[in-house]
């Protein structure tokens, strides 16, 4: 797992076992790029959606912007506004 600047320029890399699911390699990759800013907004797809990681990230200062499973039986922590804005690319 690799974390990039908007440039593309590489920032911090974890590597892993392939039985072990991307969400649970996020905070040892941040934590792996002590020198690193950490960002303000951290976007992801459906698999980070885990509300003890969104406490976890908020704790640090980071809001995580991931899609809600479909599947949860409980209330989206966000409304999905924040995912329609235009990004810088």
């Amino acid at each position: 797992m690799v974390w990039t600047r908007a440039d593309g320029c590489p920032t911090a890399a974890i590597v892993a076992a392939a039985n072990i699911s991307e969400n649970q390699l996020l905070e040892p990759l941040l934590d792996s790029a002590a020198d690193a800013t950490i960002p303000e907004v951290l976007l992801a797809d459906r698999a980070y959606d885990n509300d003890a990681l969104r406490d976890r990230l908020a704790e640090r200062g980071t809001f995580l912007l991931a899609p809600h499973r479909k599947n949860l039986k409980k209330p989206p922590r966000h409304d999905g506004r924040h995912l329609g804005r235009n990004l810088p690319r």
